[in-house]
């Protein structure tokens, strides 16, 4: 299989998954930041998402899409008058800064439009309305037709959506469906023959017997994050035909991921990609899995995110409507990592042992995860503790 992540998210109810294959469903959308730099607004919502995600699972493995959940309140933030105080508390907490509606479009459609042009990404959002009389979307945004079509084929799919909508009691409510796939090849793979049985670190200080990849000598982008204050070290593994990459960043003791991910809550993805070098490196990773599905309201509420699951206040939608709140809003999220991806194509470099210092980046203890663009747009995040769980 290739690298593989989906998530789901729903506001009202909303799925998603993610993959190399990466599927995000949600509740939202939105795209905003200062001076039109939405890759920056999605960055500081991703690190104040992390933080709660790692509280709760500290001991778990996890994965979230930053990129879905801000997208499903950037529908529900479309929805509101920019004077409403739901706008004004989602403009702060949600990290979209205080824009009106048309320019919050702006920056989404932006984002948008960059990513038709990768075949590899499919994005598609929809709102679905509680109406008695219809299903049909009331609000819809669909960057590609045929994963409209894909969508639309999915009869388990379309079966769940009406369900949702059905189900819906009591005043005015909303499914809001958001959609992220991306679906592509490592450019340098890891080699199956170079898998094998070995020791995974805990935390703890005991251990587990996992499947290793090990990568042949391969050049990639590396760093060790010393100069930014960080006891760690990353590497970017670049998928095929497009500006996508993970980026794994791995402390240098094996009881050192939560003071990592403390310190990370103040560093951008940014600065720490901007310190990355082409290196010759040996690469050792774990295969892992991750599955979870996450009741997103206590983690938005304690980001001070509050009056949507009170009284959104969404006058766009209807008007006289009444209030309208969330009700739901669960995330569900899975993640695969092999070996596969390997294309004819490949920009594997071979590098001939003492041409240069060979470094080697050990994933064999607990790590922190990302999947990014080249604008450093945070699509997934997570860490791997244990990748038997």
């Amino acid at each position: 299989m290739k690298w593989l992540s989906l998530a789901f998210v729903v506001a009202l109810l909303a799925l998603a998954s993610a993959t190399l294959l990466v599927v995000a469903l949600l509740g939202a959308l939105s795209l905003t930041a200062a001076e039109n730099n939405f890759e920056s607004s999605l960055d500081e919502l991703h690190r104040d998402l992390y933080h709660e995600f790692a509280k709760v699972h500290r001991n778990q493995n996890f994965v979230f899409s930053p990129l879905a959940v801000q997208m499903a309140l950037g529908i529900l933030r479309s929805c509101m008058a920019d004077e409403s105080e739901s706008a004004k508390e989602l403009d702060i907490r949600a990290r979209f800064r205080p824009r009106t509606v048309q320019q919050i479009n702006s920056d989404f459609n932006r984002f948008l439009s960059q990513s038709i042009g990768d075949e590899s990404l499919k994005i598609i959002n929809k709102l679905y309305v509680n109406d008695k009389s219809s299903n049909e979307p009331y609000y819809e945004l669909t960057p590609s037709a045929d994963f409209v079509k894909f969508v639309a084929s999915t009869s388990d799919m379309n079966r769940w959506l009406k369900s949702q909508v059905a189900n819906l009691d009591g005043q005015l409510n909303a499914v809001i469906f958001n959609s992220i796939i991306y679906n592509a090849a490592w450019t340098s793979p890891f080699q199956k023959r170079n898998t094998e049985k070995n020791k995974f670190y805990l935390h703890d200080n005991g251990h587990v017997l996992t499947n290793i990849m090990q990568h042949d000598l391969t050049t990639f982008e590396y760093a060790d994050l010393g100069c930014l204050g960080l006891n760690a070290e990353a590497v970017k593994l670049e998928y095929s035909g497009s500006d996508i990459s993970m980026l794994i960043i791995l402390p240098k003791t094996y009881d050192g991921l939560p003071q990592l991910e403390h310190k990370l809550q103040f560093t951008t993805i940014a600065d720490i990609k901007n310190d990355l070098e082409h290196r010759p490196i040996l690469v050792n990773l774990p295969k892992f899995s991750i599955k979870i599905e996450e009741d997103m309201i206590p983690i938005l509420k304690s980001l001070s995110i509050q009056r949507i699951f009170e009284d959104a206040q969404l006058t766009h939608l209807r008007q006289g409507a009444g209030k309208v709140w969330i009700e739901k809003f669960i995330h569900k999220t899975a993640i695969h990592v092999d070996e596969d991806g390997t294309i004819a194509n490949s920009t594997h470099v071979g590098i001939a042992p003492g041409e240069d210092e060979i470094l080697s980046f050990n994933a064999i203890h607990p790590f922190y995860f990302a999947i990014t663009n080249s604008e450093d747009a945070v699509m997934f995040a997570g860490h791997v503790v244990n990748p038997l769980l």
